[in-house]
């Protein structure tokens, strides 16, 4: 009886840690998605362009959570996308920005109305076709940006970096008895009784999610 109450303790503290994360992040999305000089950008006011950086490489930096923060317009288009190093935040280049509208984060996202959040599935980052290594485990929090005439302009991306997550996860666990893993929706181990058998899903489609 002291071992079921522990580990159901424990899986309540998961739980509310999960829970106090969404809460963070959709709170970022809805402050940038009222953030003067990016309402100022979706108006059409470019001339605002340069402060918007300055803020968006500040935020993402000392947030420290997110490895990209991006503005996809409508068409699907990467507008705006600032990427996360631990060796320096950095804006991309807009010749080095590309077009994700096939991406289902984009087409989940764009249907959206305005309040609205897309999260997505917790899964691995792929560049170039490629899963990246080492494992990034990745989730993705979206919203549609409207301007100030109501219109949809696109929407807001966060690519929020796992790794934490499953750190607390599993520091959380270690209190209790046992081990605590976690299955996706789909049955695949996320954190698994040993490391190569977890993120199997990610090793069946070449899909790039990034």
């Amino acid at each position: 009886m002291v071992f079921e109450v522990e580990e159901t303790l424990n899986v309540n503290l998961q739980f509310r840690s999960l829970e106090s994360l969404i809460q963070t992040i959709t709170t970022d999305l809805i402050s940038l998605n009222q953030q003067h000089e990016f309402m100022a950008y979706l108006d059409g006011d470019t001339g605002r362009i340069e402060h918007l950086k300055s803020d968006l490489l500040a935020f993402a930096h000392r947030k420290g959570i997110y490895d990209q923060v991006r503005f996809i317009g409508k068409d699907g288009a990467e507008k705006i996308r600032v990427n996360y190093s631990q060796k320096g935040t950095y804006w991309v280049p807009e010749q080095d920005l590309q077009n994700k509208k096939n991406r289902y984060y984009f087409t989940d996202t764009i249907g959206l109305e305005r309040g609205q959040f897309f999260i997505s599935q917790f899964d691995l980052n792929i560049e170039q076709g490629q899963v990246e290594k080492p494992n990034k485990p990745m989730i993705r929090f979206g919203t549609p940006a409207f301007d100030d005439q109501g219109r949809k302009r696109g929407v807001l991306i966060f690519n929020y970096l796992g790794k934490a997550l499953i750190d607390e996860f599993k520091s959380i666990s270690s209190a209790g008895s046992n081990r605590a893993m976690l299955v996706n929706a789909q049955g695949y181990w996320l954190i698994g009784p040993e490391p190569e058998l977890e993120w199997g899903f990610m090793f069946e489609t070449t899909t790039d999610n990034t």
